[in-house]
Protein backbone atom coordinates (compact mmCIF):
# COMPACT_ATOMS: atom_id res chain seq x y z
CA UNK A 1 0.00 0.00 0.00
CA UNK A 2 1.29 3.47 -0.95
CA UNK A 3 -0.29 6.67 0.43
CA UNK A 4 1.22 9.89 -0.84
CA UNK A 5 0.63 11.93 2.33
CA UNK A 6 2.40 9.26 4.39
CA UNK A 7 5.02 7.98 1.94
CA UNK A 8 6.31 11.44 1.01
CA UNK A 9 8.11 13.46 3.69
CA UNK A 10 6.02 16.59 3.30
CA UNK A 11 8.52 19.16 4.60
CA UNK A 12 11.56 17.66 2.86
CA UNK A 13 12.05 19.31 -0.55
CA UNK A 14 14.48 16.68 -1.80
CA UNK A 15 12.18 13.81 -0.83
CA UNK A 16 9.15 15.54 -2.37
CA UNK A 17 10.98 16.02 -5.68
CA UNK A 18 12.23 12.43 -5.67
CA UNK A 19 8.81 10.94 -4.94
CA UNK A 20 6.96 13.21 -7.40
CA UNK A 21 9.19 11.88 -10.16
CA UNK A 22 7.99 8.34 -9.33
CA UNK A 23 4.30 8.98 -8.68
CA UNK A 24 3.11 8.40 -12.24
CA UNK A 25 4.71 4.95 -12.29
CA UNK A 26 3.29 4.13 -8.85
CA UNK A 27 -0.29 4.93 -9.90
CA UNK A 28 0.02 3.30 -13.31
CA UNK A 29 1.30 -0.01 -11.91
CA UNK A 30 -0.92 -0.22 -8.83
CA UNK A 31 -3.56 -2.96 -8.94
CA UNK A 32 -6.19 -0.39 -7.94
CA UNK A 33 -6.44 3.10 -6.44
CA UNK A 34 -8.78 3.93 -3.57
CA UNK A 35 -10.11 7.49 -3.81
CA UNK A 36 -11.88 9.33 -0.98
CA UNK A 37 -13.71 11.28 -3.67
CA UNK A 38 -16.31 12.87 -1.35
CA UNK A 39 -13.75 14.10 1.15
CA UNK A 40 -12.87 17.83 1.14
CA UNK A 41 -9.50 17.18 2.81
CA UNK A 42 -7.24 14.50 4.25
CA UNK A 43 -9.41 14.18 7.37
CA UNK A 44 -12.65 13.20 5.62
CA UNK A 45 -12.04 9.51 4.98
CA UNK A 46 -13.83 7.22 2.56
CA UNK A 47 -17.08 6.45 4.33
CA UNK A 48 -20.10 8.74 4.17
CA UNK A 49 -23.63 8.58 5.59
CA UNK A 50 -25.91 8.39 2.57
CA UNK A 51 -28.63 11.10 2.76
CA UNK A 52 -32.12 9.74 3.38
CA UNK A 53 -33.44 10.93 0.02
CA UNK A 54 -30.71 8.94 -1.75
CA UNK A 55 -31.39 5.70 0.14
CA UNK A 56 -33.59 3.01 -1.35
CA UNK A 57 -37.16 3.25 -0.05
CA UNK A 58 -39.65 0.42 -0.42
CA UNK A 59 -43.40 -0.07 -0.13
CA UNK A 60 -45.71 -2.99 -0.85
CA UNK A 61 -48.32 -2.65 -3.56
CA UNK A 62 -51.20 -5.05 -4.00
CA UNK A 63 -53.05 -4.72 -7.29
CA UNK A 64 -56.62 -5.98 -7.45
CA UNK A 65 -56.82 -9.78 -7.59
CA UNK A 66 -53.06 -10.14 -7.89
CA UNK A 67 -50.21 -10.98 -5.54
CA UNK A 68 -48.52 -8.07 -3.74
CA UNK A 69 -45.07 -6.93 -4.86
CA UNK A 70 -42.48 -4.46 -3.70
CA UNK A 71 -41.77 -1.10 -5.33
CA UNK A 72 -38.43 0.53 -4.59
CA UNK A 73 -37.43 4.09 -5.39
CA UNK A 74 -35.03 6.86 -4.46
CA UNK A 75 -33.88 10.26 -5.65
CA UNK A 76 -31.85 10.19 -8.88
CA UNK A 77 -28.12 10.50 -8.20
CA UNK A 78 -25.99 13.11 -9.94
CA UNK A 79 -22.88 11.61 -11.45
CA UNK A 80 -19.32 12.77 -11.74
CA UNK A 81 -19.18 15.49 -14.41
CA UNK A 82 -16.13 17.63 -15.07
CA UNK A 83 -18.30 20.03 -17.11
CA UNK A 84 -20.05 21.24 -13.93
CA UNK A 85 -17.34 22.82 -11.72
CA UNK A 86 -19.80 23.88 -9.00
CA UNK A 87 -21.20 20.37 -8.55
CA UNK A 88 -17.69 18.96 -8.59
CA UNK A 89 -16.63 21.42 -5.89
CA UNK A 90 -19.52 20.33 -3.65
CA UNK A 91 -19.67 16.57 -4.13
CA UNK A 92 -16.24 15.50 -5.46
CA UNK A 93 -13.63 17.98 -4.13
CA UNK A 94 -10.47 15.94 -4.97
CA UNK A 95 -11.52 15.71 -8.63
CA UNK A 96 -10.87 19.46 -8.88
CA UNK A 97 -7.13 18.98 -8.31
CA UNK A 98 -4.83 18.87 -11.34
CA UNK A 99 -2.46 16.28 -9.85
CA UNK A 100 -5.45 14.01 -9.14
CA UNK A 101 -6.49 14.19 -12.81
CA UNK A 102 -3.19 12.60 -13.83
CA UNK A 103 -3.30 10.01 -11.02
CA UNK A 104 -6.86 9.08 -11.94
CA UNK A 105 -6.04 8.82 -15.66
CA UNK A 106 -2.99 6.61 -15.11
CA UNK A 107 -4.51 4.23 -12.54
CA UNK A 108 -5.68 0.96 -14.05
CA UNK A 109 -8.70 0.97 -11.72
CA UNK A 110 -10.08 3.64 -9.37
CA UNK A 111 -12.65 2.93 -6.67
CA UNK A 112 -14.41 6.23 -5.85
CA UNK A 113 -16.06 6.51 -2.44
CA UNK A 114 -18.67 9.23 -3.07
CA UNK A 115 -21.40 10.79 -0.94
CA UNK A 116 -24.22 8.64 -2.26
CA UNK A 117 -22.62 5.57 -3.82
CA UNK A 118 -19.41 3.81 -4.79
CA UNK A 119 -18.13 4.09 -8.37
CA UNK A 120 -15.47 2.10 -10.17
CA UNK A 121 -13.58 3.47 -13.14
CA UNK A 122 -11.23 1.38 -15.26
CA UNK A 123 -9.58 1.62 -18.67
CA UNK A 124 -12.66 0.25 -20.43
CA UNK A 125 -15.69 1.57 -18.58
CA UNK A 126 -17.20 3.50 -15.68
CA UNK A 127 -19.74 1.76 -13.41
CA UNK A 128 -21.77 3.01 -10.46
CA UNK A 129 -23.88 1.31 -7.80
CA UNK A 130 -27.15 2.75 -9.09
CA UNK A 131 -26.57 1.21 -12.51
CA UNK A 132 -27.17 4.39 -14.51
CA UNK A 133 -25.48 4.92 -17.85
CA UNK A 134 -22.43 7.15 -17.59
CA UNK A 135 -20.73 9.42 -20.11
CA UNK A 136 -17.52 9.52 -18.07
CA UNK A 137 -15.04 8.00 -20.50
CA UNK A 138 -11.99 10.19 -19.84
CA UNK A 139 -9.81 7.27 -18.75
CA UNK A 140 -10.93 5.07 -21.67
CA UNK A 141 -10.15 7.77 -24.25
CA UNK A 142 -6.72 8.48 -22.79
CA UNK A 143 -5.73 4.79 -22.77
CA UNK A 144 -6.93 4.39 -26.33
CA UNK A 145 -4.61 7.26 -27.22
CA UNK A 146 -1.72 5.66 -25.30
CA UNK A 147 -2.21 2.55 -27.41
CA UNK A 148 -2.00 4.52 -30.64
CA UNK A 149 -5.68 4.52 -31.57
CA UNK A 150 -6.85 7.69 -33.30
CA UNK A 151 -9.53 9.32 -31.18
CA UNK A 152 -11.74 12.31 -31.94
CA UNK A 153 -10.86 15.10 -34.34
CA UNK A 154 -7.08 15.05 -33.79
CA UNK A 155 -4.37 12.54 -34.50
CA UNK A 156 -4.04 11.22 -30.92
CA UNK A 157 -6.18 12.06 -27.90
CA UNK A 158 -8.47 15.02 -28.72
CA UNK A 159 -5.98 17.45 -27.23
CA UNK A 160 -8.45 20.34 -27.26
CA UNK A 161 -10.76 18.38 -24.94
CA UNK A 162 -7.81 17.48 -22.76
CA UNK A 163 -6.74 21.13 -22.47
CA UNK A 164 -10.26 22.17 -21.49
CA UNK A 165 -10.54 19.48 -18.80
CA UNK A 166 -7.07 20.13 -17.36
CA UNK A 167 -7.35 23.93 -17.32
CA UNK A 168 -10.33 24.07 -14.96
CA UNK A 169 -8.50 22.15 -12.23
CA UNK A 170 -6.91 23.62 -9.11
CA UNK A 171 -3.23 23.91 -8.31
CA UNK A 172 -1.53 25.13 -5.18
CA UNK A 173 1.36 26.32 -7.35
CA UNK A 174 0.55 27.57 -10.87
CA UNK A 175 4.07 26.61 -11.96
CA UNK A 176 2.88 22.98 -11.68
CA UNK A 177 0.32 23.36 -14.50
CA UNK A 178 2.42 21.56 -17.12
CA UNK A 179 4.33 19.25 -14.71
CA UNK A 180 0.97 18.00 -13.39
CA UNK A 181 0.15 16.51 -16.82
CA UNK A 182 3.69 15.70 -17.95
CA UNK A 183 3.33 11.94 -17.34
CA UNK A 184 0.35 11.82 -19.69
CA UNK A 185 2.22 13.74 -22.37
CA UNK A 186 5.20 11.36 -22.14
CA UNK A 187 2.94 8.34 -22.72
CA UNK A 188 1.24 9.73 -25.83
CA UNK A 189 2.45 8.13 -29.08
CA UNK A 190 4.03 10.71 -31.39
CA UNK A 191 3.98 10.97 -35.14
CA UNK A 192 7.32 11.30 -36.91
CA UNK A 193 8.63 14.83 -36.55
CA UNK A 194 6.04 15.87 -33.97
CA UNK A 195 7.12 17.76 -30.87
CA UNK A 196 5.51 18.77 -27.58
CA UNK A 197 5.67 22.56 -27.14
CA UNK A 198 4.36 24.26 -24.01
CA UNK A 199 1.32 22.05 -23.59
CA UNK A 200 0.56 21.76 -27.33
CA UNK A 201 1.65 19.51 -30.21
CA UNK A 202 3.66 21.07 -33.03
CA UNK A 203 1.72 19.40 -35.86
CA UNK A 204 -1.58 20.50 -34.36
CA UNK A 205 -0.68 24.11 -33.61
CA UNK A 206 -2.99 25.52 -36.33
CA UNK A 207 -5.90 23.98 -34.39
CA UNK A 208 -4.78 24.18 -30.77
CA UNK A 209 -3.57 27.79 -30.90
CA UNK A 210 -7.26 28.64 -31.09
CA UNK A 211 -7.72 28.36 -27.32
CA UNK A 212 -9.52 31.14 -25.44
CA UNK A 213 -10.41 31.94 -21.83
CA UNK A 214 -13.83 30.77 -20.67
CA UNK A 215 -16.60 33.39 -20.96
CA UNK A 216 -16.70 35.42 -17.76
CA UNK A 217 -12.91 35.63 -17.50
CA UNK A 218 -12.48 38.98 -19.22
CA UNK A 219 -9.12 39.67 -17.62
CA UNK A 220 -7.22 36.40 -17.60
CA UNK A 221 -4.64 36.36 -14.83
CA UNK A 222 -1.06 35.27 -15.49
CA UNK A 223 0.88 32.89 -13.26
CA UNK A 224 4.06 34.29 -11.69
CA UNK A 225 7.27 34.04 -13.67
CA UNK A 226 8.79 31.83 -14.92
CA UNK A 227 5.76 30.92 -17.01
CA UNK A 228 5.09 29.15 -20.33
CA UNK A 229 5.18 31.29 -23.50
CA UNK A 230 2.20 33.59 -24.01
CA UNK A 231 0.78 31.48 -26.88
CA UNK A 232 0.40 28.47 -24.56
CA UNK A 233 -2.87 27.83 -22.73
CA UNK A 234 -0.76 27.18 -19.61
CA UNK A 235 0.32 30.86 -19.61
CA UNK A 236 -3.02 31.89 -18.07
CA UNK A 237 -4.60 30.88 -14.77
CA UNK A 238 -8.07 30.98 -16.36
CA UNK A 239 -9.96 27.91 -17.57
CA UNK A 240 -9.73 27.69 -21.35
CA UNK A 241 -11.58 26.09 -24.24
CA UNK A 242 -10.92 25.62 -27.94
Amino acid sequence: MWIDSLCIIQDDVADVQNELSRMADIYEHAYFTIAATASPDSEGGCFQTVPLESQDLEFQYTPRARAPFAIRFREAIDHLNNDDPEATKTDWPPIQRAWVFQERALSSRVIHFCKREILIECRKEFKCQCGAESIMDMKKRIWEAFNGRKVGWMSTYPWGDFIREASILNLTYQADKLPAISALERRMPREDGDEYLGGLWKKELPLTLGWFAYPGYDKPSRPPAPRPPSWSWAATESPVSM
